[in-house]
């Protein structure tokens, strides 16, 4: 195995680590199933979810869902699949194959407000799924697409139409972001879309400190 081949392999493991029962749980994605550590000394307790007839291809991400399973995004059949969070036992595929232009998922997360987001690779795309029953709702982001926008501008655009008094100032050190910004002035949003943004902006809790 090559050194570049091994740091590849590496960092989908690290990417992937997820916890269960206090145990460390680890994506093998050459060999396609989940591994278990003992997480306080990297101890190798055993395999968490087997290769079965290879239903787990390419296993990238691992998340627990709300009901406690584990959900594995199976990046080689463009499938998020869930498992039983205590045994491993397979339950069923909670994301059909390619369900909502998904390819190859790579990384998966449940929101706090139903949602189960996940980072679709090949098509440069954060897909939304109903987290309960993994219905396909929309494309997260789905209005830079459709505007052919960067997410920087259409923030911009969103601050500038909150009011008429509001200046906001891009800072920037790199020519390319600076005609970003600027470009930005060209960009125009209806009603809908900044209600859009502002309804899903709200959605995020906001945490932290002041800044001084």
């Amino acid at each position: 195995m090559t050194g570049g081949r091994r740091s590849f392999c590496l960092f989908l493991s690290l990417f992937a680590i997820g916890r269960a029962n206090a145990e460390l749980l680890v994506s093998d994605y050459s060999a396609g199933r989940v591994l278990q550590f003992n997480e306080a000394n990297g101890t190798f307790l055993g395999i968490f979810v087997p290769n079965t007839n290879g239903l787990l291809n390419l296993p990238h991400g691992l998340a627990f869902g709300p009901d406690r399973n584990l959900y594995v995004a199976s990046a080689g059949n463009d499938r998020i699949l869930r498992y039983n969070g205590t045994n491993g036992a397979f339950i069923d595929t909670f994301v059909t194959n390619a369900s909502g232009g998904l390819d190859y998922p790579v990384a998966l997360a449940f929101r706090p407000d139903g949602y189960l987001c996940v980072s679709s690779q090949f098509s440069d795309q954060v897909l939304r799924y109903n987290a309960t029953n993994g219905a396909f709702v929309d494309v997260w982001g789905a209005i830079g697409q459709r505007k052919k926008a960067t997410p920087a501008q259409i923030a911009l655009v969103w601050v500038l139409a909150q009011k008429p008094w509001i200046v906001p100032i891009p800072g920037t050190t790199k020519l390319h972001r600076l005609r970003e910004n600027t470009a930005a002035v060209d960009l125009q949003l209806s009603g809908a879309d900044l209600a859009e943004i502002t309804a899903g902006a709200g959605q995020n809790d906001l945490t932290g400190d002041p800044h001084p």
